[in-house]
């Protein structure tokens, strides 16, 4: 997989944002029911994958940072499962698919 492969792969998973799915427009073979709510991922050869599917009721943020988790709020919505979530902000110079882990620095054009 050269660096081209590796950029493409990794914007099919975070680049973009899960949607609420409004319309009932979509394909329920696709689809898993949770408390949280209904999830529909996208099919790639035989597998389903879902993506960015929130594992706690609110982020540990603010006020609840350093206490316990708070409970996921039932939800009967349907959602979209496409992407990954969102990550932490990391060292921007480092360049990730680095084979040997070894840091890379952008150059820029301008």
């Amino acid at each position: 997989m050269d660096l081209q492969e590796i950029r493409e792969a990794l914007k099919a998973m975070y680049g973009g944002e899960n949607k609420p799915i409004t319309d009932g427009n979509y394909d329920q073979s696709l689809a898993v029911k949770c408390v949280n709510g209904t999830f529909v991922g996208k099919k790639k050869e035989n597998i389903i994958i879902f993506r960015g599917i929130p594992y706690v009721g609110k982020q540990p943020v603010g006020e609840l940072r350093w206490k316990a988790p708070v409970d996921v709020t039932p939800d009967d919505g349907v959602y979209e499962a496409y992407f990954n979530a969102k990550s932490a902000i990391g060292n921007p110079d480092f360049e990730v698919g680095s084979i040997d882990g070894a840091r890379r620095v952008r150059h820029s054009s301008g």
